[in-house]
């Protein structure tokens, strides 16, 4: 590859992470639609469907990548279908709650698609378990900046880090 061999490390382990979760045959089998079943974000979201991504405990873990990848084009599918109606939002509006976000959906464009995710009929909920967890997920700057973006802030009876209160 031309790579210095820690580069090249790394490379692959970004690959492994995400390929990973195909070498399940339960996850590899969720993700292999039949002929003509495949997902169709667009129109999913404009005959207002619900898609919820569960994982069980035993799958968590490994489906992280494909969940996220999933909450991924289903929130970019969504902006950019918005910037075709007249209005330029989605109407009616579509909804994306992204509860355990750090856990489950780490999506890495979020902070910026949340910054006018709202204007476009594109209302995200999302919910952490702490500003660390954040930090560690986005990094520090980009943690902040999904807060600073996010138009509504819920903060619950647990959070004890007197930073985020």
């Amino acid at each position: 590859m031309g790579m210095v061999d820690r580069t090249a490390d790394a490379v692959w382990m970004s690959v492994r992470r995400v390929i990973e979760p195909l070498m399940s045959p339960t996850l590899r089998a969720m993700c292999s639609p039949r002929p003509g079943e495949g997902f169709d974000a667009r129109s999913f979201i404009g005959n207002q469907g619900s898609l919820f991504l569960i994982a069980g405990r035993q799958h968590a873990a490994a489906a992280v990548p494909l969940l996220t990848a999933l909450a991924e084009e289903w929130l970019t599918t969504a902006t950019v279908m918005a910037k075709s109606y007249p209005t330029r939002r989605l109407d009616p509006p579509a909804t994306a709650v992204l509860d355990e976000l750090t856990n489950a959906t780490p999506v890495p464009s979020l902070p910026d698609i949340v910054s006018d995710s709202a204007g476009q009929g594109v209302v995200i909920h999302w919910a952490a378990q702490s500003r660390a967890q954040l930090d560690d997920a986005f990094g520090p700057a980009r943690a902040r900046q999904l807060l600073d973006n996010t138009t509504t802030l819920s903060l619950w009876g647990g959070l004890k880090d007197t930073d985020a209160l």
